[in-house]
């Protein structure tokens, strides 16, 4: 009897976790993909609010500033008409005072309006606010409730950094100042995950693709997450040209040992439809699941 009541309470206890998790991830993305952050365009004044907003994210979880007096790290950079911009990757930091770090990236810049990166057909649809939810709210989303679970973590075996990417959709100029940086130099990684586009799983097929390299890291890097999927049950794709699209390229083509998970680019990519409701919190939760059991395994 004591058993029962004891299962019991622990389903209770990872209900209830489940439920906040996936709250927080609604939160933030309805947060990210508000009117006043603009589509968090480089040069907007929603950005500057979206930067803020991670910034007290990290704060409230505890996680140290990158350079001991901030979370940003400045860069400059050309939008495809030649306009200079300053942009700021925003990183965070848990020292578990361990050799090795796993680094967790997702972008959160997304377009402005009147952008010619938006897929839409119209100058009315493309001077409209493209709120990006999947595309990368929901990146962002996912790394910070990544914070927030490994803060937890009672006996940890990596230190974990975490990277809010800028000016990604311009020419990943986040990504590439970020690996060229002397901090980022100091630092050795274990694993570095990327997050970009992690909303839009398929409630029927679950299929999650992840870039992984054929090297003897990616090699194993599959084999675990294969083995901790019993737990979430998704359908994995191992898709090396993953690692040629979006961040993970930077890191990846560096001899970096990196990850990169999406749900793949739907109808809605670069449009104004690409929206909150259309997450799949569920399909996060799971995402997220897969990613605790992977971290404490490798």
């Amino acid at each position: 009897m004591k058993y029962v009541f004891f299962i019991i309470i622990v389903l209770f206890n990872n209900s209830k976790i489940l439920s906040q998790n996936r709250n927080y991830l609604k939160k933030t993305i309805h947060v990210l993909c508000s009117t006043e952050m603009e589509g968090r365009g480089v040069d907007s004044k929603g950005i500057n609010l979206a930067q803020n907003f991670i910034v007290k994210q990290y704060g409230d979880c505890g996680l140290l500033k990158y350079n001991s007096n901030s979370y940003f790290q400045s860069f400059e950079c050309k939008d495809s008409l030649g306009k200079l911009s300053l942009s700021k990757n925003i990183i965070g930091f848990i020292n578990n005072h361990i050799d090795s770090t796993i680094v967790f990236c997702a972008h959160y810049d997304h377009i402005d309006v009147c952008s010619n990166l938006s897929r839409e057909l119209t100058t009315k649809l493309k001077c409209s606010i493209h709120a990006g939810a999947n595309d990368n709210a929901s990146g962002v989303s996912l790394i910070l409730s990544l914070a927030k679970s490994c803060i937890k973590f009672k006996k940890p075996k990596y230190n974990f950094l975490f990277v809010a990417l800028s000016a990604h959709e311009i020419g990943l100029y986040g990504s590439n100042y970020l690996l060229e940086s002397d901090y980022f130099k100091t630092l050795k990684i274990k694993a570095l995950l990327n997050f970009d586009m992690v909303g839009g799983l398929n409630s029927v097929s679950k299929e999650l693709i992840i870039g992984l390299s054929d090297t003897e890291a990616g090699k194993y890097f599959s084999k675990i997450i294969h083995l901790v999927n019993d737990t979430s049950k998704l359908i994995i794709f191992k898709h090396n040209a993953q690692l040629l699209q979006s961040d993970a390229t930077i890191f990846n083509k560096n001899n970096i040992p990196t990850l990169s998970f999406t749900t793949g680019i739907t109808e809605d990519y670069h449009k104004i439809t690409d929206t909150e409701e259309k997450i799949n919190y569920k399909g996060m939760i799971e995402i997220h699941k897969l990613l605790i059991a992977f971290i404490t395994n490798i």
